[in-house]
C-alpha cells in the first residue's frame, strides 16, 4: 500500500494548463501515482458500500467518506488531515487562493444508461472549487465529462474522455456548466472533492 507518510506517491497532479473560459478550470493529466489510484479503484470496486441516488438531473451510485463507518485502509489514509491537507494546498497553488480546512471528499459511480445532465454545481454560500478525478479500467465505453459555454446543451466547450487517473479542477459558478454522459457498457468511478473558499476579513 502507498506511504501515508509520501506525498508523491499519494497526489501528483500534473495538467496540460488552465483555461478561463467559460470558466476557471484545470484539465488533469494524472491525478494519484499509479500505484494509489489502482489501490483506490480496486477499493471502490471491491469493499465500498453504495447508495443509488436519483435527483431531477441525475442518476448515480455514490456515498460520501465522512459517511463510512466500517474503516478500510484505503479510506482511513483519505479521510487523514495529511491526505487532505495535500490536496488543499495543491490546489490553494493552482488557484491562488486559500481554502477553508474542511474539504469533503466523495465517490460516484455510474453504471450502464446512466447519466449527469447539465448543470453548475453553484449554490449560494456553497462549495467554492471542485477537484474531479476519473477511476476505471479504462474499459468504460461512455460517460464522457462534457464542459459548456452556456447553460444550452447543445453549447459545447470541450469533451474529455473517461481515461483512468485523469480528471479536473475547476471552480464553481453559475458559469461552470458541465455534465457527464450516458454510460454505455462498464463503470465509471470518481473521486470528488469540494473545497470552499475562505473569506478574506
Amino acid at each position: 500500500m502507498s506511504s501515508i507518510n509520501d506525498d508523491s506517491a499519494i497526489l501528483e497532479i500534473i495538467d496540460s494548463g488552465s483555461e478561463k473560459l467559460p470558466f476557471n478550470y484545470y484539465c488533469v493529466t494524472k491525478a494519484f501515482s499509479p500505484k494509489f489510484a489502482e489501490e483506490i479503484l480496486f477499493w471502490l470496486e471491491n469493499d465500498a458500500k453504495w447508495f443509488l441516488k436519483e435527483t431531477d438531473f441525475y442518476e448515480q451510485w455514490e456515498f460520501s467518506l465522512e459517511d463510512i463507518k466500517n474503516n478500510h485502509p484505503i479510506s482511513e489514509q483519505l479521510k487523514s488531515l495529511y491526505f487532505k491537507s495535500i490536496i488543499k494546498k495543491k490546489m490553494e497553488n493552482f488557484f491562488n487562493t486559500v481554502f477553508e480546512n474542511d474539504l469533503k471528499i466523495a465517490f460516484h459511480k455510474m453504471l450502464k444508461n446512466q447519466t449527469i445532465r447539465i448543470h453548475n454545481d453553484y449554490l449560494q454560500d456553497g462549495e467554492t472549487h471542485r477537484l474531479i478525478v476519473q477511476l476505471n479500467n479504462n474499459s468504460v465505453n461512455g460517460g464522457y465529462l462534457i464542459l459548456f459555454n452556456s447553460d444550452n446543451p447543445q453549447d459545447i466547450h470541450k469533451v474529455i474522455n473517461p481515461n483512468h487517473n485523469t480528471g479536473i479542477m475547476f471552480a464553481i459558478s453559475k458559469k461552470s456548466y458541465h455534465a457527464v454522459s450516458s454510460v454505455h457498457e462498464g463503470s465509471r468511478y470518481t473521486f470528488v472533492c469540494s473545497l470552499k473558499e475562505k473569506i478574506k476579513k
